[in-house]
């Protein structure tokens, strides 16, 4: 889809990132004309870290946070529409994270509601290995190629917890000589 869009000459080599629900999902691509896709895939690797692992960090962050205001274990784990509340909250959290510098999370247990209130800068700090750990894996598949290093122009970002705002950031710190582009940022998740 993206060289559909975006047409290279044979031969630009692209990283592709793909940070879905469960996987992350890493290629090196080339422009090939000759290929009924356009383009065949270099090398690729996958690492079991997806956005379900954020939502968890989050939900973790949030039922503690609960737990402190109502100054007891609520067991919340334990209790499917307990835990189905806290979920649901935490993923509309992250949406809203994706405009704006803090989120709150309004989530009823039984007859109480609890505010659980969370900046950026906390959710990026919270998930922050999680992030290094895909870098670390998208900087191996690079290095596996020494042949293209320094070919490759572009990070194409795809799947859509691959727009959070720390991605790009994150592979742009590693990455400084490549234009890092979220392709398809209708998709976004956060």
């Amino acid at each position: 889809s993206y060289y559909h869009d975006n047409p290279q000459p044979d031969g630009t080599n692209i990283l592709v990132y793909d940070l879905g629900g469960g996987t992350c999902d890493l290629a090196i691509v080339t422009a090939d004309k000759r290929e009924a896709a356009e383009f065949k895939v270099l090398d690729s690797d996958m690492i079991k870290i997806g956005g379900r692992n954020w939502d968890e960090l989050l939900i973790d962050y949030a039922i503690n946070k609960i737990n402190a205001q109502a100054r007891r274990d609520l067991d919340i784990r334990n209790n499917e529409e307990y835990l189905d509340e806290v979920r649901k909250r935490a993923q509309a959290a992250k949406i809203t994270l994706s405009k704006r510098e803090d989120a709150t999370m309004r989530i009823n247990i039984g007859y109480e509601r609890y505010d659980v209130k969370i900046t950026r800068d906390q959710f990026e700090a919270l998930t922050v290995e999680l992030l290094e750990n895909t870098i670390d894996k998208l900087e191996e598949i690079y290095r596996r190629n020494p042949d293209i290093m320094g070919s490759v122009k572009e990070i194409i970002c795809v799947g859509g917890s691959s727009n959070m705002k720390q991605v790009k950031n994150g592979i742009e710190a590693r990455f400084p000589n490549c234009t890092v582009k979220i392709y398809k940022p209708e998709y976004a998740v956060c």
